[in-house]
């Protein structure tokens, strides 16, 4: 019996690890498709998506976003989408919860798509990870 029931953990976790990775590739997919309708691309972009009613965006997240903002604010732009203003941005993008920031690279690459609330440090090495990225070409 106790062989049976790892049997059937294992498939679980198995099932669970491919339905993340469909939806890690759709999240890029749509951000990218998202990306290309309706930002601008010639710079690196934090697309940062948020709605007033967001206690993680109004208390944590934003604050977060400003910071890093003043830190980069000549290489890298950051535009916020109120998902509730803008729902077809956020549809393009394929946002399904906020906070939800995407880090796009100067050609519109999609490098990192974060769901949920997302550190300060980890933003910052996905934007200095892009700025490298972009700068060779990659």
């Amino acid at each position: 019996m106790f062989d049976a029931n790892i049997a059937i953990l294992l498939a679980v976790i198995g099932v669970a690890i491919a339905v993340a990775a469909i939806m890690r590739l759709h999240a890029y997919r749509s951000a990218s498709s998202g990306a290309h309708r309706f930002i601008d691309v010639r710079r690196p972009t934090l697309v940062y998506f948020w709605t007033p009613t967001c206690a993680a965006c109004r208390y944590s997240q934003t604050r977060i976003i400003d910071e890093l903002a003043g830190s980069f604010e000549r290489s890298v732009d950051v535009v916020r989408v109120n998902a509730q203003e803008r729902p077809e941005e956020a549809r393009a993008f394929g946002i399904f919860t906020v906070p939800t920031t995407v880090v796009v690279g100067a050609g519109g690459n999609v490098h990192a798509v974060n769901t949920g609330l997302v550190d300060g440090a980890t933003l910052s090495e996905q934007i200095g990870t892009l700025d490298s990225l972009d700068s060779t070409g990659l």
